[in-house]
């Protein structure tokens, strides 16, 4: 229903603004689109935000960028925005954030099928690791929780409702975790774990593992990195932002054998004190790098940070509405 009535007002739109709009929205950048994971867990406050896209609807995206686009990988987009070769358009490029298990097991196959180019960008701290990643953990635990209240990130207990006041208080918990650096982080979140006492069992999106990563590598795909620990590297102090720079491509290169030349900033762009940051990023061999800021990707753009269209709950007419560049206003 939904995707109906977004398609009969694109349809609308685009026969009032004209193919001559269009054709110039088409035009005016590169879309470099982020996902995160594939796959079919679905569930109103652990994938409140759509990070997870079910299978099929990944699927159909990929097909609609096959047909409508001229798919790039990464590395040759930011050599062309440097400078370098120009690009055919549209022109799109395909990201994933992260570096869930899924990606290998339910994205590389189809981009294989279809043929396209992908970047994988590695959270390196949860690799090969037994423990969920943070954010998981967190919105598992408060959906898990059957108290009556749990404390907020500002310590004042939060009343457990429904889902709509549950996906609120994780909100607020995962701002006030992103922005910490991991050590006070990790012990926030054990803290509120013990405060609702429930442990959720398992891990629902694995990581992937070294010898994934390697797999996924081996057949093309370019390896990113996005931090150890994922957190927002404008939140911490410089010294700490460089080591979460540092140590993930080095892990990546002794680990997997990869030579990672782009990176994604998680929850952000590059932090407005970037002096240090972009030194560590060309030191350690990065030529560009991605944020998690809306927009498209155009010549003279600082190629260090870059914009994205982030796909989170977008399919059907809606997902081929963001990747044209048009927006709703």
């Amino acid at each position: 229903m939904r995707a109906g009535i977004v398609r009969r007002l694109v349809t609308a739109g685009l026969r009032h603004c004209g193919a001559v709009r269009l054709a110039r929205a088409l035009r005016a950048g590169v879309r470099i689109v982020a996902w995160h994971g594939v796959d079919s867990a679905d569930d109103d406050l652990v994938n409140h935000d759509g990070l997870q896209t079910r299978p099929e609807v990944f699927e159909m995206q990929v097909a609609h960028l096959a047909a409508h686009y001229h798919v790039y990988a990464l590395a040759e987009v930011i050599e062309a925005l440097d400078g370098g070769p120009r690009l055919r358009h549209p022109a799109a490029v395909i990201t994933f954030d992260d570096g869930y298990r899924n990606n290998l097991t339910q994205a590389a196959p189809v981009l294989r099928r279809y043929g396209l180019p992908a970047t994988f960008f590695i959270a390196t701290g949860f690799v090969d690791g037994g423990d969920e990643m943070w954010w998981y953990r967190l919105r598992r635990t408060v959906a898990a929780c059957r108290k009556e209240s749990l404390p907020g990130p500002d310590g004042r207990a939060v009343v457990l409702g429904g889902a709509a006041s549950r996906r609120d208080l994780v909100r607020r918990w995962e701002d006030a975790l992103k922005a910490a650096g991991p050590d006070e982080g990790r012990r926030r979140l054990e803290d509120l774990q013990a405060a609702a006492e429930v442990v959720a069992e398992g891990v629902l999106f694995p990581p992937l593992s070294w010898e994934d990563i390697k797999r996924l590598a081996a057949m093309g795909f370019e390896i990113g990195a996005h931090t150890v620990s994922h957190v927002a590297l404008g939140a911490l102090p410089p010294e700490e932002s460089v080591r979460e720079i540092e140590v993930s491509v080095a892990r990546l290169r002794e680990a997997a054998g990869v030579r990672a030349v782009s990176y994604s900033f998680p929850y952000g762009s590059l932090p407005r004190e970037a002096s240090a940051v972009r030194a560590a990023l060309a030191r350690v061999g990065i030529k560009g790098a991605v944020t998690t800021r809306a927009g498209l990707a155009r010549a003279g753009d600082d190629v260090y940070d870059l914009p994205r269209l982030n796909v989170g709950r977008h399919d059907g007419a809606a997902f081929e509405l963001l990747v044209s560049g048009l927006r709703v206003r």
